[in-house]
């Protein structure tokens, strides 16, 4: 039997694990059930990468092709990288963990703020960041001050983080 998801289910649900944002929702801080459903973290909002990839998807074959020219033709140069007439500097290597693996205090502490700033859910931090929603090594990180082992999670929190 298909389970049901409705508005009602959602608002039991909110009842049940976010009485907070339940209590706003009910006095009329949300319009809808939807915008509570995203500040309790139940429902996150789609970025441009999930339009893209639904909008590359749906498109025929004639469709990716000019596309692809465009970006061709339109595409900045990356970041860090000298073009002709410009003298850019490399940019230093932001650390953010130490040499055992550990977020460094002021890296743990920016992160934080992000997250209390945006109300970035641990699904929508690791989006940002741009690792597995599966991947809960920064999170533990965060929380339990546990090791980051794996380098490519450790690359791109690093790349995450000096765009800050």
């Amino acid at each position: 039997m298909k389970k049901v998801r409705n508005n009602d289910y959602y608002l039991k649900v909110m009842e049940r694990n976010h009485p907070a944002v339940y209590a706003d929702y009910r006095a009329g801080k949300y319009a809808s059930v939807r915008e509570a459903r995203q500040a309790a973290g139940l429902l996150s909002s789609r970025t441009r990468l999930h339009e893209l990839k639904n909008a590359w998807s749906k498109s025929t074959l004639a469709e990716r092709k000019a596309f692809l020219n465009w970006v061709r033709t339109n595409s900045q140069p990356a970041v860090g990288k000298a073009t002709r007439g410009s003298s850019t500097k490399p940019t230093p290597m932001v650390q953010v963990v130490d040499k055992e693996g550990r977020l460094l205090p002021n890296a743990r502490a920016r992160i934080l703020k992000e997250i209390a700033d945006q109300g970035l859910t641990q699904s929508q931090l690791a989006d940002a960041i741009g690792i597995s929603r599966l991947d809960i090594s920064v999170q533990n990180a965060l929380k339990r001050d546990q090791r980051l082992l794996n380098a490519e999670t450790v690359k791109k929190l690093r790349a995450w983080h000096s765009r800050l």
